[in-house]
């Protein structure tokens, strides 16, 4: 199983009275021995910054080693009647007389974080139906360590400073993928639907297109407008492009946010996820992607 993987990193600052005298590697190590110390809930803790009025995001720690954090972020729904609903037992097919709500369940969509205390990065694999990581984690770790002598912490994203390189190096494309709003002439010429559809193209409000590709030789061309994107991309959210190289090593660019991003392979397959030998597999994935950092 092949998965795309974003990387986060922490930073901190502390009060002048801890900070004036001490030189970065000395405040990192304190920083450092001040989230070791910190007793993070063991069971999955509900982050109080919710995505909508329908769920709430909980993480969850698997693992809280001295060289590392493991676990899970969750987005958690509870299962709702609505209209055109029904239970039905799946063996003999009867509709069950039961309300969805009345059931013990909650639906999560979620994934997997590893943080490496050392280096302070942390790499997530990436799934859009999840909760933001930057923002809840961030809120997870200001309410449980002791802020006592830390002005400020924040998770941030890792910009991808090699696109360029990148760039350069890709010789096929398999994917692209982008969402865009209806303030993107590109993203308009994209989406004809006047052509297409007959519909006036000022309906267009907002877009996610996901191309999939022959695996055909990029042309200088396409390089020159996917440059372009770094400075006119107003109206995107998001264009991410994956290929291949000479070696047929994938290669993925985000070119809006400049996320760094890489695919990794994970030694199961979709069905095992949420396996023991599984959750193995995705931890050692995690840490053996920090190294592109």
């Amino acid at each position: 199983m092949q998965r795309k993987v974003e990387f986060y990193s922490i930073k901190f600052s502390f009060l002048p009275m801890m900070s004036s005298t001490k030189s970065d590697d000395v405040l990192k190590s304190k920083f450092i021995k001040v989230l070791n110390d910190t007793d993070f809930p063991t069971d999955a803790y509900e982050v109080k910054f919710y995505e909508s009025n329908e769920s709430s995001v909980t993480i969850e720690l698997i693992e809280n080693e001295d060289e590392h954090l493991f676990g899970i972020i969750a987005k958690v729904e509870d299962l709702k009647n609505g209209p055109l609903k029904r239970i039905k037992e799946k063996k003999s097919k009867e509709v069950l007389d039961s309300h969805l709500d009345s059931l013990d369940f909650t639906l999560e969509n979620y994934t997997y974080f590893y943080l490496c205390k050392e280096t302070l990065y942390c790499s997530v694999i990436s799934n859009y139906s999840a909760p933001r990581f930057q923002k809840h984690f961030q809120e997870f770790l200001n309410k449980h360590m002791d802020m006592s002598f830390i002005q400020e912490l924040k998770v941030q994203i890792v910009l991808d400073e090699k696109i360029d390189r990148k760039l350069k190096t890709v010789q096929k494309l398999s994917q692209l993928d982008m969402t865009f709003d209806d303030t993107s002439s590109l993203g308009r010429e994209i989406l004809e639907l006047s052509n297409a559809f007959a519909m006036s193209q000022d309906s267009l409000r907002r877009a996610r297109v996901n191309i999939d590709l022959k695996l055909l030789p990029i042309s200088e061309n396409t390089r020159g407008i996917f440059r372009k994107l770094k400075d006119k991309n107003k109206g995107f959210e998001k264009f991410e492009v994956t290929g291949v190289d000479d070696e047929d090593d994938v290669i993925t660019m985000e070119f809006i946010e400049r996320i760094l991003v890489k695919s990794v392979d994970i030694n199961i397959d979709d069905t095992q996820l949420i396996t023991l030998e599984a959750i193995g597999e995705i931890k050692k994935a995690l840490k053996g992607s920090l190294t592109v950092i």
